[in-house]
Order: C-alpha cells, then structure tokens, then sequence
C-alpha cells in the first residue's frame, strides 16, 4: 500500500466503544445487532462477547475486540513500509473522536497530512458529493493520490508532515505539526466562589469553592446532537435550544469566561482535571464546551463523557482527560462556556441515581 485517505475513522477502536468508561447508545446497540443478525458466524459471537463484556465492564475482554482493530497498534507496520497516509476528520465526531486521529498524527512516522473540518461524522465527506462547489474534501484526496501514485511521486522514506484546520468561519490555519498550529496555551480553573448562578473560568485559582449536580435529565444543557444523527442528518452547526435562564443549577454546573477580543480561538485539544466526590454506585459527568454569542446564542463546541466505577464516596476522587478537540472563533463579548452535567441521550446513563460534588478550590 503506497498511499491512504482514510475519512471519519477511528485510529483506536476503544474509544467509541468503551472511551472514559462510558457505554455509547450507539455502539452498543450496533454490537448487539450484529450478533443477532450475523448469529452463527464467529464474527457475530466476537461482537456479543463484546457486547456482554462492555455491559459487565470487563475491559480486557473489550480490549481483545477493539485493539487489533485499532490502527494506534501498527505504529511498526507504518514506519517500515512509509505508506503515505491523509487523514480527513470532521472536529465534532462524536462516534470517532477527533481527539484520536490528532495524537495519532503526531506519532506516525510516515509522509502524512491531516485534514480537519466542521462537521460530524461523515457530514463534511456527504455535503461535498451532493453540493456543487463544495467538494474540497474529495479534492483533497484525489490530489494526495494524484501526488503519490502519479508518475514521479516524492520518496516515500522522506518523512512530510502538513496539517490544516477549516473554522466555521471560513478561516483556514496550516502548520507542519499540530504543535505549530498552537500559538499559546492557557490554563483556567473553575471559580464558583462568586455569588452568582454561574462560576467562572479564571486564570488564578480560588482558594474554596464547590458544586454540587445530582443526576437528571432537566438540566436545561443539551448538546443539539440527534441520536445516532451522525450516519442520517448533514449537521454543520449545532445550535442547540439553550437558554441561559432555564438551566438548572442544581442539575448543570457553568462556568463562563468573557471572551476580550477577536483574537481569541480554541485550536487542539483541550485537557481537563476534575477533584469530586461521588455518591451513587456509578455517576457520569459529561463536560460540554460551547460557544455563546450575544443574544444568548449557544453553539456547541464539544462533549465528552466519563463515567465514574467503583469509588469511595467518602474520597476525592481525580479525574483527568483529553476533551474531544476544540476548535472554534470567537468574537469580543462572546462566552468560552464549559458545562458539566449528567445526561445526554448519545451515552447511556447509570441506572442509578447519583450525585457529584465539584470542588473548585484550585484543583479542578
């Protein structure tokens, strides 16, 4: 294999399938008819182990399934044999997320590009086939084969690297790497010290502070996102039905930084680190990033989920993880908005109700 262009895909398996611990709506009900229909076949047996691994949380049988399908595992194959590999990824992928194919990239060893996109899945590949004019995604991959199977192709075994990231709003950023793409980073904690409904992202952390959400589905946060919407709807923008006066604190917790001008921009892949404490045999807080313009206009950025097994109510338990990418523009007076509740119809929820306490005392 001399060239690649691999769009919407996953580079590790475990992540749809079972990522921070939580069951996806989507995959399990997929690895369960697969068993049905395919009955008798080995491949149909391997998915209902699966599928009874992920509901009994057996993550060594879930490895088995999704690791040798996972192509984070073939790092080897790839530097020996320099195939050269393109990678188009819509940014809001929620069944392959594009926070993988991102750490992917910057391991291969091989001439590579990565393309990324508003979209999710499949959406960006979709429009482009249907809508004249707006086929830059197939474009690119007829070049990357035009340049590495035509008749004077580059050598294989000189290492390239190109990335390009397309916004929202037309604005296109390229770099060699993706580190190149970052102009700055930031770290801001979450402040609920102030007397308000909402907390704050600061750049200083406060010295106490804490909030607690008990598990619900009236938070009044929601991500936009159609049930299994990513292989039946073109979504580009998702604008969920937000507003600001009907979340329900005691179910959501925000926590808002005023953006101070037009310069400002989510690129890569943001790392979050949460101190709480759990009550409940099992508790899933989903962190969603969005964007809110004047008028209380609420877009989405991102959503990831982790769940919570087998903790001691009685200890702080931390957790830490990558988000699944953000990538936006903003406007001066517009809201970077992290909000963290318990439910979205994407994950499947613990059958027990549960509630988690926040602390935002510096740690998180």
């Amino acid at each position: 294999i001399k060239a690649v262009a691999a769009m919407s895909s996953w580079t590790n398996f475990y992540t749809p399938i079972y990522g921070n611990n939580t069951k996806r709506v989507y995959w399990d009900g997929l690895l369960w008819f697969g068993s049905i229909v395919g009955t008798g076949s080995p491949e149909a047996a391997k998915m209902k182990e699966t599928y009874e691994a992920i509901r009994n949380n057996d993550w060594a049988k879930i490895h088995d399934y999704t690791d040798i399908r996972s192509p984070i595992f073939l790092f080897d194959r790839y530097a020996a044999h320099k195939p050269a590999i393109l990678l188009s990824q819509n940014m809001s992928d929620i069944l392959f997320p594009v926070t993988d194919v991102w750490h992917f990239f910057d391991h291969l060893q091989t001439p590579k590009k990565m393309n990324l996109q508003p979209g999710i899945h499949g959406t960006a590949e979709i429009n482009d086939m249907f809508t004249p004019g707006k086929d830059k995604v197939w474009d690119d991959a007829i070049e990357w084969f035009e340049r590495w199977l035509g008749p004077n192709p580059p050598d294989h075994f000189q290492e390239s690297s190109e990335v390009q990231v397309n916004l929202d709003d037309k604005s296109v950023y390229e770099a060699a790497t993706t580190a190149g793409l970052i102009k700055d980073t930031h770290r801001y904690y979450l402040n609920s010290s102030r007397n308000e409904r909402f907390g704050e992202l600061t750049s200083e952390a406060p010295a106490t502070g804490d909030h607690r959400i008990k598990s619900g589905k009236d938070s009044g946060i929601v991500s936009g996102l159609p049930v299994v919407g990513p292989l039946l709807n073109q979504v580009q923008k998702f604008r969920p039905k937000i507003k600001s006066k009907n979340i329900n604190t005691d179910q959501a917790a925000i926590f808002e930084l005023m953006v101070p001008d037009d310069d400002f921009r989510l690129i890569g892949i943001p790392k979050v680190k949460l101190n709480v404490r759990a009550e409940g045999a099992q508790a899933l807080a989903i962190v969603h990033l969005f964007r809110v313009e004047r008028g209380d206009k609420w877009k989405l950025i991102s959503m990831t989920p982790y769940t919570l097994r087998d903790f001691n109510a009685s200890e702080v338990q931390t957790i830490e993880f990558d988000l699944y990418g953000a990538f936006e523009s903003f406007h001066a007076g517009d809201k970077l908005v992290m909000a963290i509740d318990t439910y979205d119809p994407e994950f499947q929820i613990p059958s027990n109700d549960f509630q988690i306490d926040i602390e935002t005392a510096g740690e998180s």
